[in-house]
């Protein structure tokens, strides 16, 4: 839940997060930082690599959770 609220991201930069054990994102430079750091991994295919992670079905119920509860908000980039 800490990521959802410590930088705008995606909800496949999320799922990277949890996969790769990131718990605190301190910035958005962090994000690009942390997430995309191989080279085959860009802004526009990041959703494919995650989707068959261990980690994307429990953060995607967790995303929606918080969604249903009205404590975040979804905005269009």
């Amino acid at each position: 839940m800490k990521l959802a609220f410590s930088a705008p991201m995606s909800t496949a930069e999320i799922i990277k997060c949890v996969d790769k054990n990131i718990s605190c994102i301190l910035c958005e430079d962090d994000v690009v930082e942390f997430l995309y750091d191989d080279k085959e991994v860009t802004s526009d295919n990041i959703s494919e690599t995650t989707r068959n992670l261990p980690a994307t079905r429990s953060v995607i119920s967790a995303i929606s959770n918080l969604y249903l509860r009205k404590q975040i908000l979804f905005e269009r980039m």
